[in-house]
């Protein structure tokens, strides 16, 4: 009894020896948001409401973003001043919104609460001349609302408000339609190192050189990643990348990057989908510079995430603070921690706030490990051999 004992002890030993000595192959799993927003919206009036309120509602629509949550939370608000002519008579005043809800991604539906106001002056001018200056409030407390994906858009219902239709709904990742293969101040340098390295890759990791997206090829760990290069992930994929200066970035599915000239000060664009990126202080106080679509970013040793989707950037800090730069109209904003902001082809949206430890929590989580077919042979393998080898010594 003692020897048997002792012969399954020795045999868990040896599993777990191999187990530790193979650690090597096991690869993190990236436990990314699969997030996406809701952003100019259509507003069509509720059935009864005058034009005034078409016009008040299709403005404050225009400026909410919807933002939806990994895991279906929903949240959004927005305040306008306005100030428009209408049927010879002026209005003025302001609007606001604010709602939260679910996503129910099997459903693809989306209900929530949400409230609303909106104060105005009317000025109109009689026939006779007389002007008169007409104020009129409307407020909705507490209401619910509901919507679902219809096609390639979601429409949602706010009653007595009305139907806001919003276009291109999908998880976030890269847009084939508006997907980029030539970006014009990129060259691809066959042969120059940028000092770029894959740290982990899971799943089916695919590259090609600028502007020829038909040389495809499997990125692989130890290889020289060249300026010019396009990285991109698949449905099932993931993707750590280090650059010598210790920054890191972490691509989660879909998502799609070019890495940039390593003599400049940009070190990469986002094409499609998310990264998150840690950088560590720089030495000499100069900035990196990642780019998107629609604004710059420029960095100094911070924390963040940056998603691309449809022609929308949007940033969120989870530590430090970085310069946001328009690429449409100039303007920037400094972002700071638990800060979001987004860019689009009008320039830069309004600051938000978000959560940045949950956040964080989303890109860090406990590595899941994934073993290849072929180590798991080989420890199984080695494990007979211990096994038979111990049993041969008890035996004697």
């Amino acid at each position: 009894m003692k020897k048997l004992v002792r012969m399954v002890l020795l045999l868990f030993i040896s599993f777990r020896t191999l187990f530790i000595l193979f650690g090597f192959a096991r690869t993190p799993y990236i436990h990314a948001a699969d997030t996406f927003i809701l952003t100019n919206g259509q507003f069509e009036n509720a059935s009864g409401e005058s034009e005034e309120y078409r016009v008040i509602g299709q403005d404050l629509f225009t400026q909410l973003t919807i933002n939806i949550s990994e895991s279906g939370e929903v949240s959004g608000e927005a305040e306008i001043p306005f100030n428009f002519e209408l049927n010879g008579d002026s209005y003025s005043g302001s609007a606001a919104i604010k709602l939260n809800g679910t996503y129910d991604a099997d459903k693809k539906s989306i209900k929530g609460n949400f409230s609303y106001n909106h104060s105005r002056v009317k000025i109109h001018t009689f026939t006779s001349g007389n002007v008169a200056e007409l104020k009129g409030t409307k407020n909705l407390p507490k209401s619910s609302f509901s919507g679902k994906v219809d096609g390639d858009g979601m429409k949602i219902e706010f009653p007595r408000l009305g139907r806001v239709t919003y276009a291109g709904v999908s998880p976030g990742g890269v847009d084939k339609t508006e997907q980029i293969y030539d970006v014009p101040d990129i060259e691809y340098q066959p042969g120059v190192d940028t000092g770029a390295r894959f740290a982990s890759i899971q799943g089916e990791v695919e590259m090609y050189p600028d502007g020829n997206p038909d040389d495809r090829r499997f990125a692989k760990m130890g290889v020289k990643i060249e300026p010019g290069m396009h990285i991109f992930t698949g449905e099932d994929s993931n993707v750590i990348i280090t650059f010598a200066d210790m920054s890191t970035y972490k691509l989660p599915p879909n998502s799609e990057i070019v890495i940039k000239n390593f003599k400049s000060k940009s070190q990469l664009m986002l094409i499609g989908g998310k990264i998150w990126s840690n950088f560590k202080k720089i030495a000499n106080g100069e900035t990196i510079e990642v780019q998107t679509s629609q604004a710059v970013l420029g960095i100094k040793g911070t924390t963040f995430v940056v998603e691309e989707r449809k022609g929308t950037s949007t940033l969120k800090v989870i530590n430090g603070s970085i310069l946001f730069t328009s690429r449409t109209s100039g303007r920037s904003e400094m972002i700071q921690k638990g800060e979001t902001m987004m860019a689009d082809k009008k320039g830069l949206g309004k600051k938000g706030v978000f959560d940045p430890v949950e956040e964080e929590k989303k890109w860090t989580k406990p590595a899941k490990t994934d073993y290849s077919p072929a180590v798991i042979v080989v420890v199984l393998l080695g494990a007979l051999v211990i096994a038979l080898y111990i049993y041969k010594k008890i035996k004697k």
